[in-house]
């Protein structure tokens, strides 16, 4: 056994069923163990699109989303999901690998100071010592993530740590350490209860106003279960569409499209749309003999393309095909019902590259200036 066995079986005695992450060095070793002891990973093309899953998935369940990504550059781009988690209180979990133990503070390759970066954004952020604190810290940061307000989570682990062996009699000791429960539930002051009821009862028009985290609860409507609602007798819900419809720009697309590939790997029949003007709220040519002649004078150093133009028309959905997906180019609204009606059938991920008329303008514009 070594440290990342430990890490891992941690994880699967808190619960953790999935991981998502970006594999690399020695955190390798940290998900094949996951993988062997049944706990799913869900490798990303990118930090950032891994650690956006996870906060999503803290969300949607109420228990942290994990993410495991490599030290140095990993950890930096893995903050994105960081400070989504922190804004909109998000439970998450990031475990980040580092530089071995006795190199820190020497300038190793991709030495990072992750603690101090992450600890103003983070619920904790600690270290672990030695292969004997992994269970316990692992424990403790997990339960800090969605316990009282939720939010992330940071702890980072040295290779050492995680290569270190450990003789396999000792550890299920090491691991032995008490299950974690619900988090706890604050409950209103009674008389401020009986007024809201009072007020309730006695209202003509009454409006409700509920946060986002009543999912928290668990009371919302789910498929398949039978839910009481005190003005309503229980009925079930059935799951009436399972299809994971997109619409994204073109420039959105660019930001993550290599997500089309893990959506390929892990067989998800997602339908994607791409709005496709060629530019970054607008684009900058209607035809391509018009890009091609400004992009000639922008490769000789002229004022040329202006900064929010992209390629003209490009084929993103080209992508879908070279992963296994269907793509569809459209140009008319014939074009778009086919591909629509078409795509709705498919068991693999579908992109619709939607070409529009590009809104170019001529001259550079303020920000401040688009209406969104």
């Amino acid at each position: 056994a070594t440290g990342a066995s430990i890490i891992a079986r941690t994880l699967r005695n808190l619960g953790v069923t999935v991981v998502f992450g970006v594999v690399g060095g020695p955190v390798l070793d940290i998900a094949e163990q996951a993988i062997n002891i049944g706990i799913r990973f869900i490798g990303f093309r990118n930090e950032q699109a891994a650690s956006y899953a996870a906060t999503a998935y803290g969300y949607l369940t109420g228990r942290p989303g994990v993410c495991l990504v490599v030290g140095g550059p990993g950890v930096l781009h893995a903050i994105a999901g960081v400070g989504n988690a922190s804004a909109n209180n998000f439970p998450l979990l990031l475990l980040g690998g580092s530089i071995e133990t006795h190199l820190a503070t020497k300038g190793a390759f991709q030495e990072m100071d992750s603690i101090t970066l992450l600890s103003p954004h983070t619920k904790i952020s600690p270290r672990p010592s030695n292969v004997d604190m992994l269970p316990s810290t692992i424990t403790e940061v997990y339960r800090t993530a969605f316990y009282g307000r939720p939010g992330p989570a940071f702890i980072d682990l040295p290779v050492d740590l995680i290569n270190d062996p450990i003789d396999p009699e000792d550890s299920d000791d090491v691991i032995d350490i008490p299950k974690i429960s619900k988090s706890p539930i604050s409950a209103a002051e009674a008389g401020r209860v009986s007024q809201v009821v009072a007020l309730l009862r006695t209202a003509q028009a009454p409006l409700i106003v509920i946060g986002k985290w009543d999912s928290a609860s668990r009371t919302q409507l789910q498929p398949g279960k039978h839910i009481m609602h005190p003005m309503h007798k229980p009925r079930p819900v059935r799951r009436l569409v399972r299809r994971l419809l997109q619409l994204r720009g073109d420039s959105a697309f660019g930001f993550s499209g290599m997500g089309v590939e893990t959506m390929a790997r892990l067989g998800m029949d997602v339908l994607i749309f791409v709005i496709n003007n060629s530019g970054i709220y607008f684009g900058d040519s209607d035809s391509a003999a018009d890009f091609e002649a400004k992009r000639e004078k922008t490769a000789k150093g002229e004022p040329g393309l202006r900064g929010w133009a992209l390629g003209c028309e490009t084929r993103y959905e080209k992508l879908a095909e070279a992963c296994g997906g269907i793509g569809y180019f459209v140009r008319s609204p014939e074009d778009l019902e086919k591909a629509t009606v078409e795509g709705f059938k498919a068991k693999v991920p579908v992109i619709v590259n939607v070409i529009i008329q590009s809104g170019k303008v001529e001259e550079s514009v303020s920000a401040h200036s688009l209406q969104f």
